[in-house]
């Protein structure tokens, strides 16, 4: 069966990993997380750290004139270290993955959501919780994420959001190759656009090691700087998330 008429994405935001990342998953493999047989279960150690900070305009009146000028406000701090946990339940004819993804972390803990995963989105039922660097990491299992065929150090290649609204684009770039261990270093560099009423700027980069033998990143580290504007307001998110595969289901011994 094919998971595009499964799984229907609405926001555009979680298509790219964006702060808000609410989209629509429609079907009973989507909506449910029943007890299925699982194909594959991999968990991943996982340290997240966010801080944000908004600058607000301000103006008034002084000494019989008007002022004006800025006050920036720290939103505080978010420090997270745990585990994230990947069940596959299903495969689809057109490439795609239905998966259980769960999250164990001090203040970030997400109970399991059933998110369907293709050609670099991800989609589920928006009255679930999937943190942002959940979404972030599905992304990385998608079928064909490696697109190149043929790699060699220097070897690269872009990806594109295909939804309404948002400009995305990333690129990946091949740093070292290792054919015995069948493994890639990345290294990728990505902005992202997202207009209306939930818009964001971003920009991301980041490097991975990804085994293409069993599709899997291994370890990897990124940074991403988001802007949300708003009418006399700017808020800036500096985002750093990093992790590396602890135990796979049909990867005995992995190399992170």
């Amino acid at each position: 069966m094919s998971l595009r008429f499964l799984f229907v994405p609405l926001a555009a935001a979680a298509l790219v990993g964006g702060p808000a990342a609410p989209v629509r998953a429609e079907g009973a493999a989507a909506t449910s997380t029943a007890p299925v047989k699982v194909l594959r279960r991999m968990q991943f150690a996982i340290e997240f750290g966010e801080s944000s900070a908004t600058e607000t305009k301000v103006s008034g009146l002084e000494g019989g004139g008007s002022t004006s000028g800025h006050s920036t406000d720290s939103n505080g701090d978010v420090n997270a270290r745990g585990t994230i946990t990947v069940d596959v339940v299903a495969a689809s004819s057109d490439g795609g993955l239905v998966v259980d993804v769960s999250e164990n972390a001090a203040s970030r803990d997400a109970a399991p959501v059933r998110v369907g995963i293709l050609d670099d989105q991800v989609m589920y039922d928006p009255k679930r919780n999937v943190t942002e660097e959940e979404s972030t990491l599905l992304r990385y299992l998608a079928r064909g994420f490696v697109k190149p065929t043929e790699l060699a150090k220097g070897t690269t290649w872009h990806t594109t959001s295909p939804a309404k609204g948002v400009t995305d684009d990333t690129t990946y770039s091949v740093t070292s190759v290792d054919p015995d261990a069948k493994t890639v270093a990345l290294d990728f560099k990505g902005s992202t656009n997202v207009v209306g009423v939930n818009g964001f700027t971003a920009n991301t980069q980041g490097s991975m090691t990804y085994d293409t033998g069993v599709s899997v990143p291994l370890k990897f580290t990124l940074w991403r700087k988001t802007y949300v504007q708003n009418p006399g307001r700017l808020t800036t998110i500096d985002m750093k998330f990093s992790g590396s595969l602890v135990s796979d289901s049909i990867h005995k011994d992995p190399k992170a």
